[in-house]
């Protein structure tokens, strides 16, 4: 009796000691997920999202080519309306819906500085792969006005600034604009400005004489300045073009064309007259 008991208490110390180790493990490991740097930190959670993001448009296209099939092949709007429901319950979850919120907490929780250049990169990070989240992006906008807008860093992220959802980027790209030393933050500045009021001016009933200016600024101050494989001076052209001329109360250039017989004709040969120009394509 006495053995048994021994060899149980035996027993039982060995799964206690077992048991220490693997918890031992367990926080060791958590440790050292803690003290990772706030820079380890955020590039583990881009490089999560860029995998999962992969591994998400992947799975997304298959999916949309296997229900466009059915959709196309269902005879009824119940059938239809039924495929529909059935693609939305199997697509895989938003990679964004799970990395955002890391990287927020990581923001909000202070273990990175929105003052610093990290902290930049983050809310950029944030903006451009979440910019529905109004409360996120709201505050974000407003620390990288206050914090970084004389820093040469921002410069790359001003073009994207110009369509983000429920935000005004207006003051930030005026802020760079007239105080940022840094040529290239200053041109992009620039661009983005003109390009946001141009998109602006679409819906108002008076042209913006400030477009042109600023676009022209572009070409003679910053034209050099390359984006996406091209200089400013090239991307601006058909912009301009349209600030200048294609504004309500302006003359409408001069087009040459032929009518449905053939024969050559210059809108300005109806000058004095009302016409209405109907454009269209087909593809």
């Amino acid at each position: 009796m006495i053995q048994k008991i021994g060899r149980c208490l035996l027993l039982l110390s060995f799964s206690l000691v077992a048991l220490a180790t693997a918890n031992a493990g367990l926080q060791k490991k958590s440790n050292e997920t803690q003290k990772k740097s706030p820079e380890k930190q955020l590039e583990a959670l881009i490089a999560e999202f860029n995998k999962l993001q992969s591994d998400y448009r992947t799975k997304s296209s298959a999916l949309s080519r296997k229900y466009q099939k059915l959709y196309n092949a269902a005879k009824t709007p119940a059938e239809k309306a039924k495929v529909i429901t059935e693609f939305r319950s199997k697509l895989p979850k938003n990679p964004t819906l799970t990395i955002v919120p890391k990287i927020t907490k990581l923001l909000d929780g202070s273990t990175i500085d929105l003052k610093s250049d990290l902290g930049l990169k983050a809310m950029i990070w944030v903006i451009k792969n979440q910019p529905r989240n109004r409360t996120a992006i709201s505050k974000y906008f407003k620390a990288i006005g206050e914090y970084h807008a004389m820093s040469a860093k921002i410069a790359d992220a001003l073009p994207a600034f110009q369509r983000v959802f429920g935000q005004n980027p207006e003051p930030l790209f005026r802020k760079v604009l007239d105080k940022n030393k840094n040529h290239r933050a200053k041109a992009l500045a620039c661009y983005s400005l003109a390009g946001y009021l141009a998109a602006k001016n679409r819906r108002a009933k008076k042209p913006n004489p400030e477009i042109a200016k600023l676009y022209e600024r572009v070409v003679s101050e910053f034209g050099k300045v390359m984006l996406g494989g091209s200089t400013l001076a090239k991307l601006v052209e058909a912009p301009l073009f349209e600030a200048k001329h294609l504004q309500i109360g302006k003359v409408v250039p001069d087009i040459v064309a032929q009518d449905i017989d053939g024969k050559e004709f210059k809108i300005s040969d109806y000058r004095g007259k009302v016409v209405v120009i109907d454009f269209w394509g087909d593809w």
